[in-house]
């Protein structure tokens, strides 16, 4: 991950400050195998996989102080975004998908940016191709207010859950907060 933040930053601090950009920065934490460089293992008390959402956290911080250094942050649109949001059924990227990626490549489309709105959404179905035949979440900035929703719809009648908690911590739906 280290590399690849790396040369991400090197690309910012390289390109045309007279034009727009777009970097779509996919450092492929936390998924199999879970490798948490030796800066950052040890550096949780949720095991490896804490240690490599630690390493991720510092990527991203280290990205954003990148922006602040070109002075870019006040008119940069930052999306940060997880693949599989969904269960269906209890069941998320089929496994033997996992060392090597999606079949079907999710994308980002329609980015607006005027009169006072922002819109954006990504199209997420690649990893779970095999039960949805549409995943998108869509981002919609309003007046300072950001509306986040999921348009998801599956091939036969099943069950959504959301996949949102990490290492572990809170309560899957239907089960009751501690």
């Amino acid at each position: 991950m280290e590399t690849l933040t790396d040369q991400a930053i090197g690309w910012i601090a390289r390109r045309n400050p007279a034009k727009p950009f777009f970097l779509y920065f996919n450092p492929v934490a936390v998924h199999e195998p879970i490798t948490p460089s030796k800066g950052a293992a040890g550096s949780s008390a949720a095991g490896p996989y804490g240690d490599w959402i630690h390493e991720l956290d510092r990527s991203v911080g280290r990205l954003l102080d990148a922006l602040d250094q070109q002075r870019l942050t006040k008119d940069t649109l930052i999306v940060f975004t997880s693949d599989n949001v969904v269960l269906f059924n209890g069941q998320g990227q089929p496994e033997e998908d996992f060392m090597r990626g999606s079949k079907f490549s999710g994308r980002v489309h329609s980015l607006l940016d005027g009169l006072g709105v922002k819109y954006v959404y990504a199209d997420a179905t690649g990893a779970m191709a095999r039960y949805l035949s549409r995943n998108y979440r869509h981002w919609l900035w309003l007046e300072g207010a950001i509306l986040i929703f999921d348009d998801l719809l599956a091939y036969e009648a099943g069950r959504f859950d959301r996949n949102w908690r990490a290492c572990g911590a809170g309560p899957a739906d239907g089960e009751k907060a501690p």
